[in-house]
């Protein structure tokens, strides 16, 4: 019996960390990739080279993951690529939106890095690596964890620098710098074994979405909570999650969140 041909999956996602970690996992599922940091530089890998299967963030700069997903099934040569589309959004809103679309995915972020592997199965139609086929290569944890962190301790001093400069806070903090901060955070921490950071992420984001008079010394405390957190944080190994992907409406799935997202780290 002949080797079965190779699948590609084209993977889009403007922060550097969770490109490597979900193309980390693909290419260990045994799938080759292809890296866009951007829904435009997407559209443009698939004028040269179609892909089996799309993964995209929905919140990119520019073009979202939405908006590229219609702009995908509105070409007759693209419309048949499945997509499936990751979020570290809750709103019932978006999943409405992504199944207008023509996703056929919706996975929430951080992502489960034991159950994910079968899901991009699922759509490439092979069969799952049994316990005789030797696995693809390992996911950097170690690297990505340094990484990760590091970058968290400069981006929450800069961000409580910010902060600092004026005690009033509304209405002069930029906020939208602090939420994509937090989504960030939120996507990639428990995928990396830490999920402390994406818990408090997600509480910071919570306090944003509507300030008050108090959220100005909320978010300095969540801030500094959070710079705790990435300084001394030790990963912590995440027994495989028992989250399922659910079918709704035109056979989009989509799968509850919880906070630990890896299942081992």
């Amino acid at each position: 019996m002949g080797a079965m041909p190779e699948k590609r999956v084209l993977v889009i996602d403007d922060n550097p960390i969770n490109l490597k970690i979900t193309c980390a996992v693909i290419r260990r599922a045994g799938f080759i990739t292809h890296e866009s940091e951007s829904a435009e530089a997407g559209l443009l890998a698939l004028e040269h080279e179609l892909p089996d299967l799309i993964v995209t963030d929905l919140n990119l700069p520019g073009m979202n993951g939405i908006q590229f997903t219609r702009k995908v099934k509105q070409v007759a040569l693209w419309k048949a690529i499945p997509i499936v589309l990751l979020t570290a959004s809750e709103l019932l809103s978006d999943r409405a939106l992504a199944e207008e679309a023509g996703c056929e995915c919706l996975l929430p972020k951080p992502i489960d890095t034991k159950l994910f592997p079968g899901v991009i199965r699922s759509y490439l139609g092979e069969v799952p690596v049994g316990p005789d086929q030797p696995e693809g290569p390992s996911i950097p944890l170690g690297d990505l964890r340094r990484e990760f962190l590091a970058a968290g301790v400069a981006e929450c001093r800069r961000l409580i620098a910010e902060a600092s400069m004026n005690r009033s806070l509304v209405g002069a903090v930029d906020y939208p710098s602090i939420r994509s901060a937090v989504h960030r955070w939120s996507g990639v921490g428990g995928t990396l074994g830490f999920p402390t950071i994406t818990t408090k992420s997600r509480a910071l984001n919570a306090a944003l979405a509507s300030p008050t008079e108090d959220t100005p010394g909320q978010v300095r405390q969540m801030m500094h909570d959070l710079l705790e957190q990435f300084t001394h944080a030790r990963p912590i190994e995440v027994v495989a999650s028992s989250r399922r992907v659910y079918p709704a409406g035109r056979g989009i799935r989509v799968e509850a969140a919880d906070a630990s997202g890896a299942g081992g780290g």
